[in-house]
């Protein structure tokens, strides 16, 4: 009522402000939309007095969907050159950009990709376009997914440190980092499937849309732009500028100056054709929307961010990227039950975490979907206790190259005895009865202790099976034939019947739509949460980066989260074993 007032107040600016719009709108946008594809993405927006100083290079990824989107609706636009970099996204975001190109080549426009070189993901998106240039003398590589984990049991036997893994689940490997020298049979057997999987994912896709190329990618992995060229991949090598020149007929002169060896020349081939930029598409659109009075109801479903490892929290914690409170997202998904948005669509970005965190969050996902509909899409990576989350939701959707599964437990139990001894130092046990060894690392643990511990894993992998056969809807038989800590691609994950369908968020946004029975031309307004607050850490890490050790960055993502639990039951897949090389 209030809005509907307020737009009556304010309604001789607003006719002013509705004939400017139409005023500008009679003007076509020219025929060639010149795009390029962000270096990076985000799925949190930045809230707080200090977001102002923190870096704006990042787009929010549901919205730069909808930027394509638009791309593909605009009658006017007939080709769009898109500039491809060397893509750092992770493979589930690469594969809905490729999705979004698809739809705007089949809306009949043209699709052309330019690229000044690039990994697989870059050739990948560029297999999506209808013809192909590359900058002069780029290079590209080839590589699909690999594997190289390392164990560090050598290394902290030198320094007296042993490690013991309790787990549960032949296949749950994450403690094998610490506790062997190389993957045990089972662990093995997993990577090789699911970096086989991966691979022909990939290999579908790209064949695809451009026939006989992922064959010839996989046998050779170092590319000259040139020797693309010579395949049939590019059709030839030219710089970005010089390509939108010759597409839009724009004339070419070459200027006389003090050091020139050429005469003047004015080169002119066919009509003109005018460019244009997204900020001038996107502009437009916003006008073509305003109405003089809008009174129906703005709809809307909302769109919450979770990403990181997950932990319990405390109470008064804000959602922030990187990390999943239990507690935090407790309270955004009790708000979100009494919003307006008339359903959830969860993004779940995540290698698993703490069970208590998990299950903070389950039940808060549980209690959101009894008042409205809540949909689980998993992005990268929702493994474990990730996918303990998604079993929350009515329905699980995923993206072919999701890394999803890994349903166990485990726990790392160290023994410092030598390393105490090393260091000459001395412990003495007081209070210590039965079982309450395993509070202790300066002893191995003792029979009691590993009674109880694999009885606290056994109970936390049967409330895991048990938590996915409600949420599943299946029985925890069937759900075990699946969780013995396995990974899965989404795709192969399909038959387990433990993922619903493969679905970006376009496609679930239009499936939430028929359900709820909303006309698909229906436009919903996307909510997105959460927001995060910038604090003084997060703005010197953005604005002033110190650290240059990037292997030691790299070794410290590895192990720090595994050792930041120790002590504790984890669901917990090691993300960082899966790379593009």
């Amino acid at each position: 009522m209030i809005r509907i007032l307020f737009q009556l107040l304010t309604l001789p600016l607003r006719f002013l402000w509705l004939l400017y719009c139409r005023i500008r709108n009679v003007r076509k946008p020219g025929s060639i939309l010149v795009h390029r594809i962000p270096d990076r993405f985000t799925v949190f927006r930045s809230g707080g007095v200090l977001s102002m100083f923190a870096s704006r290079d990042d787009v929010h990824f549901a919205e730069y969907l909808a930027l394509l989107g638009l791309m593909e609706e605009e009658r006017e636009i007939q080709t769009v050159l898109i500039s491809i970099p060397d893509v750092q996204h992770n493979m589930a975001e690469t594969e809905q950009i490729a999705a979004a190109l698809d739809r705007i080549v089949k809306s009949g426009k043209k699709v052309i990709g330019h690229s000044e070189g690039g990994g697989i993901r870059t050739l990948y998106l560029l297999s999506c376009c209808s013809e192909r240039f590359a900058s002069p003398a780029s290079s590209y590589s080839s590589f699909f997914p690999a594997s190289e984990p390392h164990y560090f049991k050598g290394l902290l036997k030198k320094f007296g440190v042993r490690m013991e893994v309790f787990s549960a689940g032949k296949y749950k490997s994450a403690g094998e980092t610490f506790s062997r020298s190389g993957p045990s049979k089972e662990a093995r057997e997993n990577l090789e499937e699911l970096i086989s999987g991966l691979r022909a994912n990939i290999a579908r896709g790209m064949e695809a849309r451009a026939p006989g190329f992922a064959k010839k990618f996989k046998n050779k992995l170092l590319w000259s732009a040139s020797e693309l060229v010579t395949e049939g991949f590019f059709s030839r090598e030219i710089t970005e500028k010089d390509l939108a020149r010759h597409l839009s007929g724009e004339p070419r002169e070459t200027v006389k100056h003090a050091f020139s060896t050429v005469q003047p020349e004015l080169e002119q081939k066919g009509p003109q054709l005018r460019i244009t930029s997204d900020g001038a598409l996107v502009r437009r659109h916003l006008r073509s929307r305003f109405k003089l009075l809008n009174l129906s109801r703005r709809r809307s479903f909302a769109f919450v961010a979770m990403e990181g490892a997950i932990y319990s929290g405390r109470k008064g914690d804000h959602a922030r990227s990187g990390m999943i409170s239990g507690h935090a997202y407790r309270d955004l998904l009790h708000d979100l039950a009494d919003s307006r948005d008339e359903a959830v669509i969860v993004w779940i970005n995540s290698p698993g975490g703490t069970p208590d965190g998990s299950e903070i969050v389950y039940q808060a996902l549980r209690y959101l979907g009894e008042k409205k509909p809540v949909v689980a899409l998993m992005a990268s990576v929702a493994a474990s206790g990730g996918y303990y989350i998604a079993s929350a939701a009515h329905r699980i959707f995923s993206l072919e190259s999701t890394i999803t599964g890994s349903i166990g437990v485990v726990r790392l139990q160290p023994d410092a005895e030598k390393f105490y001894e090393k260091l000459g130092v001395e412990s003495t046990r007081i209070g210590f009865e039965g079982s309450e060894d395993i509070l202790s690392v300066s002893r191995p643990v003792g029979r009691e202790g590993r009674r109880l511990l694999d009885d606290q894993i056994q109970s936390t992998y049967s409330t895991f099976v048990q938590r996915v056969a409600d949420g599943r809807g299946k029985s925890p038989a069937h759900v075990r034939r699946f969780a013995e800590g396995k990974v899965f691609t989404g795709k192969d994950f399909l038959a387990s019947g433990l993922v619903d369908e493969i679905r970006g968020i376009p496609e679930t946004v239009d499936f939430l739509k028929s359900s709820m029975g909303i006309p698909a031309a229906r436009r919903m307004q996307l909510s997105l949460y959460p927001e995060v607050r910038v604090d003084l850490r997060t703005l010197v890490s953005e604005r002033f980066p110190i650290s240059a050790a990037l292997p030691l960055q790299a070794l410290a993502r590895q192990v720090s989260f595994p050792f930041a639990l120790m002590g504790k039951p984890v669901l917990y897949f090691p993300h960082e074993v899966v790379r593009f090389q």
